[in-house]
């Protein structure tokens, strides 16, 4: 039973982070590109979290890497809010890599 809801869970953030990366990149209007970008970044940390809770307490290494992952979303975040316009890009490949590869932790 258990294992069928995590199987559920990992479904629904792979699509929804797949689909959220596509909108970001595809979507041109600047107010509805910000709010995508809002939420992969809180999907990135809530991933990472997943992530790094899921390991037991002494595996510290794998822990660190989970947190750095989400970190990621935290540069992602602080450069698009404080950057000029010049640095989005830049911003939104940093929260597709951190949703990307806190999806691929996950899995393997």
């Amino acid at each position: 039973m258990a294992l069928g809801l995590l199987l559920i869970l990992f479904i629904f953030l792979s699509v929804t982070g797949g689909v959220g990366i596509i909108l970001l990149f595809w979507i041109k209007n600047p107010d509805k590109k910000k709010w995508v970008f809002y939420f992969l970044s809180v999907l990135g940390m809530a991933i990472a979290y997943i992530s790094a809770s899921s390991f037991p307490t002494n595996y510290i290494g794998q822990q660190l890497v989970a947190w750095g992952i989400g970190f990621l979303s935290v540069i992602a975040l602080l450069i698009h809010i404080k950057a000029n316009p010049r640095f989005q890009i830049l911003a939104s490949i940093l929260v597709s890599a951190s949703v990307i590869l806190g999806i691929a932790k996950l899995f393997f």
